[in-house]
């Protein structure tokens, strides 16, 4: 997690920048950050003369630090660390992955950021229209109200369904985000009452939120041309626990939380 950088690496006067240029074609005198979704690897190119010195600290240790600062808990997809030439961190497949990438340059000691630079994972992978879906989601959600609480997905032909409920009365809190590499139409709101909200923020997203008293709420909606959906659920302002999470008529836990499913 980004939590160990602490306040002490507070961005201080751009003396770098960081940029998309392939290595060598850029003055030598900066750092330069470069992604490449083709090899899947964020790469960072050090000055030629990489060691300074000031009255405050020394420049010479440097360290590629890559996240995802989008996700809950901003996990760390890698680091690499050096005093001169070029670095580089691998990042997942595009094919699996959808979402941003934040590449920090940090020079020390004492380590302090230098400089940022975010990169949208844009898939550029193609899938048939008829592939099929994970075996596991496939088929309307088996769920009743009051069933065991958590949020019940399922899919059939690119319509998806989603129900939210609990054993209880009480009023629990369902929330989410579900986003695609495609696009989304057709939203329907299901069972809902007036304190619940759904809606399309985006051609490719769909937020909710439901005030559950153990009955059903829920939404459908289509994917076109999607290889990827990823959702993103909370339970009373936490991620949802993957086992809280069920899939399809055989109600098959998440294997994760967030969630991503690709065909």
């Amino acid at each position: 997690m980004r939590r160990w950088l602490g306040p002490a690496l507070a961005v201080v006067t751009l003396l770098l920048v960081a940029q998309p240029t392939p290595a060598g074609a850029a003055d030598s005198q900066f750092v330069h950050i470069k992604f490449d979704d083709q090899a899947r690897m964020v790469t960072m190119t050090l000055p030629t003369s990489p060691c300074r010195q000031s009255a405050r600290f020394t420049r010479c240790n440097w360290v590629l630090f890559v996240d995802e600062p989008d996700m809950p808990g901003q996990p760390v997809v890698g680091t690499a660390t050096g005093t001169s030439g070029v670095l580089s961190v691998p990042y997942p497949s595009v094919c699996d992955h959808v979402g941003r990438l934040q590449a920090d340059a940090l020079v020390g000691p004492p380590l302090r950021k230098m400089v940022g630079y975010r990169h949208g994972l844009l898939s550029t992978c193609h899938c048939a229209p008829s592939s099929p879906w994970p075996n596991a989601v496939t088929g309307a959600p088996t769920v009743h109200l009051h069933y065991p609480q958590g949020i019940y997905v399922g899919e059939v032909n690119n319509d998806w369904t989603l129900y939210a409920t609990h054993p209880g009365s009480s009023g629990q809190v369902f929330s989410g985000t579900i986003t695609t590499d495609g696009t989304f139409s057709g939203l329907s709101r299901l069972k809902l009452e007036h304190v619940d909200r759904a809606s399309q923020t985006a051609p490719n997203a769909i937020q909710f939120r439901f005030v559950n008293g153990g009955y059903l709420d829920g939404i459908n909606f289509a994917s076109n041309d999607a290889c990827h959906a990823t959702f993103n659920l909370s339970i009373n302002g936490s991620a949802a626990p993957p086992g809280q999470i069920f899939l399809g008529p055989t109600r098959a836990p998440a294997t994760s939380s967030p969630m991503t499913l690709t065909r």
